[in-house]
């Protein structure tokens, strides 16, 4: 088992929300108190991780073992150093604290690099109940369009990449089968008909909790709507129009953005720090006959 280095400090660091260097990770949890797990202790131990000051108390750290914390000694007048990224530590601090059902939501939504890194820490810090945690999520790194989240109107294709409205109801919704809550996605949105030649389409993002299919407005609880003949930013109305019939939509969830980019328009938007939720592509449809394809680039 790999063992930590420990250096004599001469100025305890007593890291608040405030004072905590910004790291990017797990927005599910709580972000005010990414560094300061324990409430503030003489006792708490010090840990540089890669770059970073963690301060945690020993009965966290010893908990669950045997690991790499539980077997190491602990001593609140030195510090600890480890060469390790500290981009999955928070994941690692819950599970010790034994919030296994914040862990599973949190790394049921990172890509399938981030889960293989993750892997690795949890195999480096020799927690064996978390690595298996995680070599049981699935990598599979394609979504589709859900049948389970759509309106009666939408008819699908067979490889849930196509939906067209099929009649007059109002408009109607389908999202993604994925969600997101890290990493940058991507996918390409094309058009069956001409915008402005009396077909509308609206995309974005959503968080899937504030969706109500039988509000046939479902678009007014979606993030960063665009539609095709005029775009939206999430804070309001962007005094923008286009015809294109392909947008490309990107979704930043470290950078905490999403663009929307087509011929002869460019929009972004941030992300409300509100949002803790995966947000899930969405797809809303106004006329009947109207049609969308998805590709999927990253």
């Amino acid at each position: 088992m790999p063992s930590p280095s420990t250096s004599s400090t001469t100025t305890p660091i007593s890291l608040t929300p405030h004072q905590a260097k910004p790291v990017s990770i797990a927005r599910t949890l709580d972000e005010k108190h990414i560094h300061q797990i324990s409430a503030p202790n003489p006792n708490n131990i010090k840990l540089l991780i890669g770059g970073h000051y963690f301060e945690v108390s020993p009965s966290i750290l010893k908990s669950r073992g045997p690991h790499f914390f539980s077997l190491a000694e602990l001593d609140p007048n030195t510090e600890i150093k480890i060469d390790r990224s500290a981009r999955y530590f928070n994941i690692i601090l819950h599970y010790l604290q034994g919030h296994d059902e914040s862990v599973m939501k949190t790394i049921s939504h990172l890509n399938a690099n981030d889960l293989n890194s993750l892997e690795l820490e949890a195999q480096y810090y020799s927690m064996d109940p978390l690595k298996e945690m995680v070599s049981n999520i699935p990598r599979d790194e394609k979504w589709s369009l859900d049948p389970k989240h759509k309106h009666n109107c939408l008819q699908l294709s067979s490889n849930q990449l196509s939906v067209q409205k099929v009649d007059e109801t109002d408009t109607a919704t389908v999202i993604g089968t994925k969600g997101f809550l890290h990493g940058v996605h991507k996918w390409k949105v094309t058009f069956s008909h001409e915008m402005g030649s009396g077909y509308w389409s609206m995309i974005g993002v959503c968080d899937k909790t504030l969706l109500h299919h039988e509000d046939s407005n479902d678009y007014e609880h979606a993030y960063g709507i665009a539609t095709t003949y005029q775009l939206y930013k999430m804070d309001g109305l962007v005094d923008t129009h286009s015809k294109a019939k392909e947008l490309i939509v990107t979704l930043d969830m470290d950078g905490r953005k999403l663009y929307i980019d087509g011929k002869g328009v460019s929009v972004s938007a941030l992300i409300p720090a509100s949002v803790s939720n995966p947000l899930y592509p969405f797809f809303n449809l106004f006329e009947p006959g109207n049609e969308i394809e998805v590709t999927i680039i990253q």
